[in-house]
């Protein structure tokens, strides 16, 4: 990976507009997806920015998401 993921989060918001919609949809194939085509990596850095991603999304912006925390991820088994 090019870029260090602790620092991917803090990134502007213009490289997360396509991907923080399917975070906020709980659509976290789709998102894993497209963290890796924005900032590269394998599946396992891209599942570390997308928690942390997501983490602080809850933490800001809670009324966005149309899943709830305990459904959040619930079909994807790693």
């Amino acid at each position: 990976m090019t870029e260090n993921t602790a620092l991917i989060d803090e990134e502007d918001g213009s490289r997360w507009t396509a991907i923080d919609p399917e975070i906020f949809h709980g659509a976290v194939v789709q998102a894993v997806k497209r963290i890796r085509e924005e900032f590269g990596g394998g599946l396992r850095d891209a599942l570390d920015i997308l928690v942390r991603r997501y983490e602080r999304l809850r933490r800001e912006r809670p009324d966005d998401f149309t899943v709830d925390v305990e459904s959040f991820g619930s079909d994807v088994y790693t």
